[in-house]
């Protein structure tokens, strides 16, 4: 990804720099520091890889925002260990549920996000590769 002057460049290096900075946070003192490498590994891999192909596949906005709301999800969890995120106890308490449910949403976000990559990766290039369109996005 090249520093250019585009609000969508501008938005992208802000989430980096946040994204950076929360990684920061997330490693200072985990609970479990192999816990902590375990899940901020995929991030590790994705970043470079979406860097470098900002250029030739942007992806949508939307879909950046969903894999930096993961990339956020993974720090959280992998800095307290899951069980024992403060956002997962306020939940517990608010709906009076008999555990910390965030681990949950990590696992909903854990599906949900890498299947919205998937299907616009594959949707756009079926697009390229058939003219007529249409099947892979509702098999996705």
């Amino acid at each position: 990804m090249h520093a250019t002057s585009t609000p969508r460049a501008t938005q992208l290096w802000a989430a980096l720099a946040l994204g950076a900075g929360l990684l920061a946070w997330s490693g200072w003192q985990p609970f479990d520091r192999t816990t902590w490498v375990l899940e901020i590994f995929p991030i590790l891999v994705a970043v470079p890889v979406l860097m470098v192909s900002y250029r030739r596949f942007p992806l949508t906005p939307l879909l950046y925002a969903l894999v930096f709301v993961h990339a956020v999800v993974l720090m959280v969890g992998g800095a307290y260990s899951y069980a024992r995120v403060p956002l997962g106890f306020e939940l517990q308490h608010l709906f009076d549920l008999g555990r910390n449910p965030y681990d949950k949403i990590g696992h909903f976000v854990q599906g949900f996000v890498p299947a919205m990559v998937a299907r616009e990766i594959l949707d756009r290039k079926s697009t390229r590769l058939n003219s007529s369109h249409g099947y892979i996005s509702y098999a996705v």
